[in-house]
Formats: C-alpha cells, structure tokens, sequence
C-alpha cells in the first residue's frame, strides 16, 4: 500500500501538520493527521537542520504509518503489510546512500515489506516557535553542555533503573531525558511524570528531560475502519528522539536504550513465535543496523544497551540505588496491555494485566528480591483455570516446561534474527538464567495446577 505524505506550514506555536493518504486496493481513499507537540524538544535543542532531525522526522512518519494501517485487514499473510513511502530529508542523496540499511531495520522491526525512497523537505520549517518557546530557548543556552548522555524514558521499570544507574554514577554532569507519549494511549504520560517527580527528588541536579508526544488523529472512515495497535515501530521514534537531542548537543553522546537482555534478545516461546510474535523493539541485529546507518549518515553519537546481558531481575538486583528503587517501582509500568482490563479479576487499584508476557518478567524479576507483591489485574497462581487459557499464558507455560539446553537456545537465537557469533553463547546464558529465575518463582510461589502445568 502507497502511503503519501503531506506536510503544512506550521502555525505559530505548533509542528506542521502532517497528513498521511492512503488507498487501499478496491477501496476509497483514506486519511489520517499525524500530530506532533515538539515544545519541550525545542526550549532545549531548538530546530536543527540536520540528518537526526531527519532521522527524527523518519521515526514519526513510521509510527504513524505502522498505527494506521490495520494488519488484520492488509497483511498479505496474516501479519506483514506491503508498505511504501517517500521520506522527507534534507540531503536525499546522503539517505539514498543508506536506504537499503534502513529498508533492512524497517522490515527487521515491523515484519513489514517497506519499500522506501526519499525526497526534498516540502516546508522550510517544521515549527514555529511561540515567543514561551523562544525565551526559554535562549534561557537554556548553555545550560546543557554538560550533559554526558542521553537515556530514554518510558516509564517502565527498565528505563528507571537505567535512569537511577546514570545519576548514580555521574559526577558534575547531566543526564537528558528522552520520552515520547501518544495521547491515544492512556497513561503512559502519568507514569513518566509520576516516576521523574520521584527520582528527581534526589536527582534534581543531573536530571533534564524533554518530552515529545506523537499521535493519530482524525482517521478517516473505510466502513469498519480500525487502527493497528501493535506499534512495533515505537523504538525507532524513541530512538529518534533520543538521537535528535543527543546530536543536537554534542556528536559523541551515546544513546542509551535501557531494556534488559531478556526482552530485547527475545528468544521466541515457541517456533510459531519466531517472527510476527517476538517483538524486536530493543534487539541487538535492529541497534547494530541503526548504528550502521547513522554512521554511514555522519552521525556519530553511538546507541547502546548497557543491560544486553542482564535478565530483568539481575537488573532490579544490582540497581544502584534500591531505597529509591523501592520507592519508585510501583509507579512504573510493564504491562503490554495497560487499560485493558475487562478480564481482569481486580478492576482498580492496578495498571498490570498479569498475565501478558512483560508482567510475567516483572514479577519474576521483582521476585528475585522478594518484592513481588504488587496488585495484578489477574494472579496467575490464584485465578480461575479459565482465565489461564490464553494463547500467550500457554506458549509461555509450554515454553518453561520444555527442556532447553544452550545448544538449543544459540539455535533458536540465530534463527529468530542474526546476533554476532562472538556473542551468541552470552546471549544464550541471559536466556538460560531467565528460564532458571522463571522456575525457581513458580516452585516458590505457584499453584500446584501451574505447577503441574510446567512439569515442577
């Protein structure tokens, strides 16, 4: 499916408006706005003209497209779409150059075919600073030379501990903040907001953070028109935010993305799992490609995984910070399904499902420490059997009980996306440890049916 893009002059104290057409084979055509709130972005960085503004702009046109577009109804094989669009940079001969990399990551990420090519910027700014935007712009001059790194902040539990782990260990520096919020996904700004007022208490000095929210508006109507909500494409508009701010300081920054090894290598529950189901957000090949890129584009600031070879719970273990931590957990969120709770047992009092396969490492994590204690929609060790017999509890239940050596693990990885062969079997120990954590929280906490149910 064709997707054009058209961009708008902005208006003082907004983005220019982004409108994304489609037309679906046999169909009318349809469309839907982009919107965009830069104004924190800007009273730290401004707007450079620059290829991570560019990266930056890719990142917004592939979550909107990935948002839009329904797999159910347009997948030619019940998951991948048929995708293409033209990027708008500022250099196209310097991104032609790249467009297979990036073509690569897209497909990589999404499962998607993208076919990708790249054109002129059609407006000669993408916003227009109000004069709140432009004083506090040239206030701030100066006041972020000392940032040493940028993190991303979602409000998980992940990239809390990654935050907590920088302040600890910087002396005389600044780390920048970098988080995203879409306005049709419910809570996600409180949980931010809740966990940076807590951590900055005693961070106060060494934190900054800028916030940029991106989101669909105004879809238009096909009769039964629905969105996708699988958002695979939420790492590269984070990661272009991320790079954006730290390019925009200095070019040697890194860019950390905090996920545990666990989640970002993905080693797929069961062999139907390995491609549509195992989300690659935060996976080694996706980083090492994207750094490739960026590269190649002369971009020098360096992604980075500093917990690629933790499990989550290794990373709740050895945070640097645990009174902070303890303090500050319950007011992060993992779940895949926040808000969806009309099969829950609790209805309140909850922002996890308990039963999706990030709340499952989360409480083995939080396990580990002896503070899985916390509320979940659903307790899989104290619900009814019903409420177990669901795809993702029981790939993951036979997935425990199936018996995995490290050979068979460094398969499974190779095969799920490519890893470098010096690391492979280090991959595969991050996963052999999760598996070992996962048990020992079942034989401690489980029902005998759960139990039964995973061969313990």
């Amino acid at each position: 499916m064709k997707v054009n893009i058209e961009y708008t002059e902005p208006s003082k104290g907004n983005f220019s408006s982004i409108k994304l057409n489609f037309e679906p084979k046999d169909e009318k055509k349809q469309f839907c706005n982009l919107k965009v709130d830069y104004s924190e972005a800007f009273r730290i960085i401004g707007l450079p003209k620059s290829e991570a503004f560019d990266f930056f702009l890719i990142g917004v046109i592939v979550y909107g497209i990935d948002n839009a577009i329904d797999r159910d109804k347009y997948s030619i094989n019940g998951w991948s779409r048929e995708l293409e669009v033209s990027f708008s940079v500022f250099n196209p001969a310097k991104w032609n150059s790249v467009s297979e990399v990036l073509k690569k990551s897209l497909d990589f990420l999404t499962g998607d075919i993208w076919t990708i090519s790249f054109e002129h910027h059609s407006v000669a700014s993408y916003y227009f600073p109000s004069r709140k935007d432009l004083n506090e712009f040239n206030a701030n001059k100066g006041t972020f030379d000392d940032v040493s790194v940028v993190s991303l902040f979602s409000g998980g539990l992940d990239s809390l501990i990654g935050i907590i782990d920088q302040c600890e260990n910087l002396v005389d520096k600044k780390v920048l903040l970098a988080s995203h919020s879409d306005g049709n996904f419910k809570g996600v700004m409180s949980e931010q907001d809740e966990c940076f007022n807590s951590i900055s208490t005693m961070y106060s000095k060494v934190l900054a953070w800028a916030r940029i929210k991106v989101s669909l508006q105004n879809i238009t109507d096909g009769e039964g028109y629905k969105n996708e909500i699988t958002t695979r494409s939420r790492s590269i508009l984070f990661l272009g935010i991320g790079v954006l701010y730290a390019n925009s300081i200095l070019d040697n920054i890194d860019v950390l993305i905090p996920e545990n090894g666990t989640i970002a290598i993905n080693h797929p529950l069961t062999a139907s799992r390995r491609s549509s189901c195992s989300t690659r957000t935060a996976h080694p090949y996706f980083i090492n490609l994207l750094n490739d890129l960026l590269n190649s584009i002369g971009i020098t600031n360096h992604i980075k995984n500093p917990y690629e070879l933790k499990t989550k719970g290794e990373m709740v273990e050895n945070c640097l910070n645990q009174v902070l931590l303890n303090k500050t957990i319950e007011l992060s969120c993992s779940c895949a399904k926040n808000g969806h709770n009309y099969h829950w047992d609790n209805r309140t009092g909850t922002k996890h499902c308990g039963r999706c396969m990030p709340c499952m490492y989360r409480r083995v994590a939080l396990h580990k420490v002896g503070n899985d204690n916390q509320m979940y929609g659903i307790d899989i060790f104290n619900t009814a059997a019903a409420k177990l017999d669901n795809i993702d509890l029981i790939a993951f239940f036979d997935y425990i009980k199936t018996d995995l050596s490290i050979e068979s693990i460094e398969r499974n990885l190779l095969v799920n996306g490519s890893l470098p062969l010096d690391k492979i079997r280090d991959y595969a120990l991050v996963i052999d440890r999760t598996r070992s954590e996962i048990k020992d929280w079942i034989r401690q906490k489980g029902s005998s049916k759960v139990k039964n149910m995973v061969g313990l």
